[in-house]
């Protein structure tokens, strides 16, 4: 079977289970529903420093539900979202525990085919541009990590869940010789709307900088990454707490109500950090 094919009967598959999901979550009376709003200017793929704040709103009740249980068969980006970007619903749908054995089956029967599909896609010889295109093929304008990510089975057991802002960064370590030639090779491609002689100048600052330390201490580069919401998630027994990106609502079945600590408003902490560590101004955010 040829990977398009392969491909196209798994998503037709995860497409029908996740309109069946939404049926079975639709016909149920939640004892609570509740999700976060982030702003779509949020959504388009840019730095911290580009986004100092984000203002959320937060919504209960019906509304809630059904924005909820719409998540879970959504591949396309939202409205005025960047396609690049994946989708985020911060959120809670409590059900009672009598729901748990058949909404678990649904949503096993979701990730199987998610599975397929993200393990015949990477398995695949083919360059990472043929990769997408047989993804929007399949699915036009679809957002790759929705359909590959999985859909938490109901907890149980839950005492509290908390959300918060996973603020991260990606960090590379260089040796004094990758760091000039990366800089001597960053020299021949000026940004465009910066002439060449400007980024010589620029980055002959750059490599005089490295020039200053010592040749065997390593050179730490430091990028931001948009900020995640992340949920922290604990249980009435004595099960460890677990810590999960909030992409996706959480289902938790249970017939009671769990303490639920909502996600504030993102503000960006500066954070000063040791110049002769992070030195390259251009990669991160002082």
């Amino acid at each position: 079977m040829d990977l398009f094919t392969h491909v196209d009967l798994n998503f037709t598959a995860l497409k029908n289970l996740t309109d069946n999901l939404y049926q079975e979550l639709h016909s149920i009376e939640p004892l609570s529903a509740n999700c976060t709003i982030i702003p779509p200017v949020y959504s388009s793929p840019s730095t911290v420093a580009d986004n100092p704040s984000i203002e959320l709103s937060h919504i209960s009740g019906f509304t809630a539900q059904t924005k909820i249980i719409s998540s879970y068969k959504q591949f396309n980006p939202v409205a005025k979202s960047n396609a690049k970007y994946p989708f985020r619903l911060p959120g809670v749908l409590i059900v009672e525990e009598k729901h748990s054995a058949k909404l678990s089956s649904l949503i096993e029967n979701c990730n199987i085919h998610k599975d397929n599909i993200k393990n015949a896609i990477s398995s695949s010889k083919i360059t990472a541009e043929k990769k997408r295109e047989v993804i929007q093929s399949v699915v036009p304008n679809a957002i790759t990590l929705q359909i590959y990510r999985h859909i938490l089975p109901p907890l149980v057991n839950t005492r509290r869940i908390s959300f918060s802002w996973c603020n991260k960064f990606s960090v590379k370590c260089f040796t004094y010789e990758k760091m000039c030639d990366y800089l001597n090779n960053s020299m021949k491609h000026p940004p465009k709307g910066v002439t060449k002689s400007e980024w010589c100048y620029f980055v002959g600052l750059e490599l005089h900088l490295v020039q200053q330390r010592k040749r065997d201490e390593p050179i730490k580069i430091k990028r931001p990454l948009t900020p995640a919401p992340m949920a922290n998630i604990s249980f009435i027994d004595n099960s460890p707490s677990i810590l999960r990106h909030a992409h996706l609502p959480f289902i938790v079945a249970s017939d009671h109500l769990v303490k639920i600590k909502k996600l504030k408003n993102f503000t960006v902490k500066n954070t000063q950090l040791n110049k002769l560590e992070y030195m390259i101004n251009r990669l991160y955010a002082l």
